[in-house]
C-alpha cells in the first residue's frame, strides 16, 4: 500500500521484513550512539510489531528513549498511544505532546473561556494523570509540519518570548524548532515553506545568523532571551527534574511552580494585550509562603513581590528567595 503517494508502506505483518526493521533499529543504535528514537505516525503502524520492536529495544538498551507521533485530538487519544500497543515490555514510550502546543497557541490566540483561551493550558496539564510520566513527555511549540509559532502568533515577539517560556519552564523534555530562536517565519502550504535553511554556513549565504553581527537587532534580541533561558533551565534542578503546581487561571494570568528541595521558580503569564493590575500572590501561599523575594531569571533584576505586575503577553520567570 501506499501512506501517501510518494511514501510506500512496508508490511510489518511479514516476519522477515519485521525481523529485519528491527536489527536495523538496533544496528543504527549501536553504531551511531543516538540515545532516542522519534517514530513518525505511531497509530499508524502495525500494533504487534510495534510491540516486538520496543521488546528488542529496550532488552538492548534499558535507558533508551522512544517519543512517538500520533498527531490526534486530545489528551486521552494521546495517552492511549503512549502505552504499550499489544504486551507489556516493562517499558513504555513517551508522547510528542501536541495537546501541549495546542494549549500555548490557545492560550496566546483566543479568547477567554471556561475551557479555551489560557484555560486550555489548565485543563490540558490536569489530565496529566492520564500519563503514565508526563514529565518525560517531548513537549514543542510547532515542528516541520506546521505552520512556524512565529506566523501562528502573528509574528508578535512578546508573544513569542511567552511561549517559549512556557516551553522551557514546564513540565517535559523541551524541544525546539531550529530558527524559533531568530524569529524565522513560514506558513506551512506546503510544508516546505517551513523547512528553508537555516541562514548561513555556507560560503554561499546572503547572511550568516550564527553570529550576532548577521542578526537584526530583534533577532539578536529572541536568540538571547532564548539562550538565557535555555541555561537556566540546564542548571536549575527546578526545572529539569522538579514537580508542577498549577493554579486555575485569574484575569488572563496563568500561574504555575516548579519547585523541588534545593529551589522554587514561579513563572506567570499574561495572555492579555493589557498590563496586569497589582497582582495579589496570596493565594499562591501553598507554594511561596515561605519566600520573602525573588530575582527575574531573564534580567537578573530582584522582583518586588509586593507590587507585582505584568505587561502585556508577558511572562515572568522569577527564582524564590528567602
Amino acid at each position: 500500500g501506499w501512506f501517501i503517494e510518494h511514501m510506500a508502506d512496508l508490511n510489518q505483518k511479514n516476519p522477515h521484513l519485521a525481523k529485519y526493521l528491527i536489527q536495523n533499529t538496533i544496528w543504527w543504535i549501536e553504531y551511531s550512539g543516538i540515545d532516542a528514537y522519534r517514530v513518525d505516525t505511531w497509530p499508524y503502524n502495525d500494533a504487534t510489531f510495534l510491540d516486538n520492536w520496543q521488546k528488542a529495544i529496550f532488552s538492548e538498551y534499558p535507558n533508551f528513549y522512544v517519543c512517538i507521533e500520533s498527531w490526534v485530538d486530545g489528551t486521552l487519544n494521546q495517552a492511549h498511544f503512549a502505552k504499550n500497543p499489544v504486551g507489556n515490555t516493562g517499558k513504555h514510550v513517551e508522547a510528542i505532546d501536541f495537546q501541549f502546543s495546542y494549549a500555548i497557541i490557545d492560550a496566546l490566540t483566543k479568547n477567554e473561556e471556561w475551557t479555551g483561551g489560557v484555560n486550555r493550558i489548565f485543563h490540558t496539564l490536569s489530565n496529566d494523570y492520564l500519563y503514565d510520566n508526563p514529565y518525560q513527555n517531548l513537549t514543542f511549540l510547532d515542528n516541520h509540519d506546521m505552520t512556524r509559532i512565529y506566523s501562528t502568533l502573528g509574528e508578535n515577539k512578546e508573544k513569542l518570548k511567552s511561549a517559549t517560556a512556557f516551553l522551557l519552564t514546564s513540565r517535559g523534555i523541551p524541544q525546539l524548532y531550529y530558527g524559533t530562536e531568530i524569529l524565522m517565519a513560514g506558513v506551512s502550504n506546503p510544508d516546505g515553506y517551513v523547512r528553508f535553511d537555516f541562514p548561513g554556513g555556507w560560503a554561499g549565504d546572503k547572511a550568516n545568523k550564527f553570529t550576532a553581527s548577521g542578526r537584526t537587532d530583534d533577532e539578536n534580541m529572541m536568540f538571547n532571551f532564548t539562550k538565557t533561558l535555555a541555561n537556566y533551565r540546564k542548571s536549575s534542578s527546578a526545572l529539569t527534574t522538579g514537580k508542577l503546581t498549577q493554579f486555575i487561571p485569574k484575569d488572563g494570568v496563568y500561574t504555575y511552580f516548579r519547585y523541588d528541595e534545593k529551589s522554587t521558580v514561579m513563572i506567570m503569564m499574561n495572555t492579555r494585550d493589557k498590563a496586569t493590575e497589582k497582582i495579589d500572590l496570596l493565594r499562591f501561599n501553598e507554594r511561596i509562603a515561605n519566600f520573602s523575594k525573588g530575582k527575574n531569571v531573564l534580567t537578573g533584576e530582584m522582583v518586588d513581590l509586593a507590587n507585582l505586575k505584568i505587561a502585556p503577553f508577558q511572562t515572568l520567570v522569577v527564582e524564590m528567595m528567602k
